[in-house]
């Protein structure tokens, strides 16, 4: 009879066996992280290691610059000066960003990283992207949050707080809640806001209020997962999200073969053709309407202004609205 020798917990064979195993399981972590990085930033930005110092952080995303400010002059031979704008451009390169008014006040990309960082240490939270877009005139920082939430095995969803600036008029310092589900990498942005709508540049830098902000970042994604467990438990028609569709997106005089692209595309997403359109959490339920149309807008929708255009646009400007109006209208009807 012969014996097949079982190493024991202690022996050098078993010690390497387990060690490999440890070490596959956290490459195939790494690669996880590295390919969802990849498909939520599309090369803008950097991932930023948190051992780095504050200099070195800005230095990796290519942020170590400051916004100045000068007069503006104007004319053939720029002889008149204006008394109630000023310039504001780039440190470095000498890109001007914009015009503003005498009481806008610049805040720094090292004032914005310095607070963001002393939020993280505070909460125990890691920082994850830094980086700009549009030439420099918004800047952003992203921080994963330590939660996500199942609605199936596989239909897993994370969280982050995305802490943007605009070095420009008319715009502030703003502070979103960035959801992603991890099937499909379908994001979206839910705005979080602690008194006015933006904390603007007319005044001097408000740290404290700044952090009571990103602080309840943190509290809206237990907001979102409830609102999602109860879409995800909503049956939905094909015929009731076509109607849907057509009241955000479409026209109700047109039949169904001429309603515009969007509706088209959302409707075969829903169908089955959308990644993880087939989970019981997705499939002919109002998250799986809501994951439609989030799928239509992060990888379908026409890019204008670049990579750098569409993810401002699906992070902050008309592409984050039109998903934040389709889930408040899914919200109030199926509440």
């Amino acid at each position: 009879m012969t014996f097949k020798h079982q190493p024991s917990n202690s022996s050098p064979a078993y010690n390497l066996q387990i060690r490999n195993q440890q070490r596959t399981t956290h490459t195939q972590s790494m690669e996880a992280t590295t390919e969802e990085n990849v498909a939520m930033y599309r090369g803008v930005g950097a991932p930023i290691d948190s051992k780095l110092s504050l200099q070195e952080q800005l230095r990796q995303a290519g942020l170590d610059w400051s916004v100045e400010l000068s007069d503006l002059r104007y004319g053939l031979t720029y002889s008149h000066e204006s008394n109630y704008r000023q310039a504001i451009y780039r440190s470095d390169s000498g890109l001007l960003l914009d015009t503003v008014g005498g009481r806008w006040q610049p805040f720094q990309n090292s004032q914005i990283l310095e607070t963001f960082r002393q939020f993280c240490d505070d909460t125990g939270l890691e920082l994850e992207h830094l980086g700009e877009l549009r030439g420099g005139r918004t800047i952003f920082a992203t921080a994963k949050l330590n939660e996500q939430f199942s609605l199936t095995r596989d239909d897993v969803t994370d969280g982050r707080i995305l802490l943007t600036n605009y070095h420009e008029c008319g715009a502030g310092l703003r502070v979103d809640l960035m959801t992603n589900a991890r099937i499909c990498t379908n994001g979206m942005t839910l705005p979080v806001r602690v008194g006015s709508r933006n904390i603007n540049h007319v005044g001097s830098y408000d740290r404290q209020r700044i952090l009571d902000v990103l602080e309840a970042a943190k509290n809206n994604f237990h907001t979102f997962q409830q609102q999602t467990e109860r879409l995800a438990n909503t049956p939905v028609s094909e015929a009731e999200f076509t109607l849907l569709l057509i009241q955000e997106f479409g026209d109700p005089n047109k039949p169904i073969a001429e309603q515009p692209r969007p509706v088209q595309l959302c409707l075969k997403l829903f169908r089955g053709q959308g990644q993880g359109a087939n989970e019981l959490s997705r499939y002919q339920t109002a998250y799986g309407a809501l994951s439609a149309v989030t799928e239509y807008y992060n990888h379908h929708s026409p890019q204008r202004g670049g990579v750098s255009g569409h993810l401002n646009s699906l992070w902050l400007g008309s592409k984050a609205k039109r998903q934040q109006q389709f889930m408040r209208q899914l919200v109030s009807v199926y509440q």
